[in-house]
C-alpha cells in the first residue's frame, strides 16, 4: 500500500502476521514502525539485519559503522555505539557505550583500541574495560576498600593492594580475585 498524499507527505504500509511496517515523510521527517529487517522478510527485532549466503567456515560480517572526518584522523579518532536506558523517573540516560578507537592513526601502520564505558552512580559512562590492539585487557582501577563483596569470580585491578591472601590494601597495585568467599591478590 504506498500512497502520496502530497509533495510533502508519503506513507507506505506493509502489514502482516510478523508485525507492522511503515515509513512516514512528513516534512522531512521519517518514521519506522514495526519490525525492520535487511536481507530478511520477517524480522525478530526492531532492526534485524541478516545475510544469507553459502559460507559455513568463516565470518560473514551483516554490520558495518563508520566513521569518516573531512579534517586529518588523529589518535582517539573513532566510531562506537551508545546503549540508552529509561530510568525509573522516565528520563533517558545513556547507560554505556562500546567503541573501536585508533591509537595511532598512520595510515597501513593504524592500532586499535575496543572499550567499554559504563554508568556507575547515575555518572556519565566512563572507560571501565580497554581490550589494546595488543591484545593486553586494561581494567578501571579500583582501591582495596572499595572491593566489596561480590559472588566468587570477580576479578579487578586493586591500585593500592599488595601481593596477598587475602588482599590487602598498602601495596602498589595488584590483581584481584574474589574466591572462595575472599580477595586474593597477586
Amino acid at each position: 500500500n504506498i500512497q502520496l498524499l502530497n509533495q510533502n507527505i508519503q506513507q507506505i504500509n506493509n502489514q502482516t502476521a510478523t508485525g507492522a511496517f511503515a515509513i512516514q515523510s512528513l516534512g522531512g521527517i521519517n518514521y519506522f514502525v514495526g519490525n525492520v529487517g535487511i536481507g530478511s522478510n520477517a524480522p525478530d527485532r526492531l532492526l534485524h539485519a541478516e545475510s544469507s549466503d553459502a559460507v559455513t567456515n568463516a565470518t560473514t560480517y551483516a554490520q558495518r559503522l563508520s566513521h569518516i572526518t573531512s579534517g586529518t584522523a588523529a589518535a582517539s579518532f573513532g566510531v562506537g555505539t551508545e546503549h540508552e536506558l529509561e530510568s525509573g523517573s522516565g528520563t533517558n540516560r545513556v547507560v554505556s557505550t562500546q567503541e573501536t578507537i585508533l591509537t595511532t592513526a598512520t595510515d597501513a601502520a593504524e592500532n586499535a583500541d575496543y572499550v567499554v564505558k559504563l554508568m556507575a552512580a547515575g555518572a556519565a559512562a566512563a572507560e571501565r574495560l580497554r581490550i589494546t590492539s595488543a591484545g593486553m585487557i586494561l581494567m578501571t582501577a579500583i582501591l582495596q576498600a572499595n572491593l566489596g563483596t561480590p559472588a566468587n569470580g570477580h576479578i579487578a585491578y586493586c591500585s593500592d593492594c599488595g601481593i596477598a591472601n587475602p588482599c590487602a590494601g598498602g601495596g602498589t597495585g595488584a590483581i584481584a580475585k574474589r574466591l572462595n568467599g575472599v580477595w586474593v591478590c597477586n
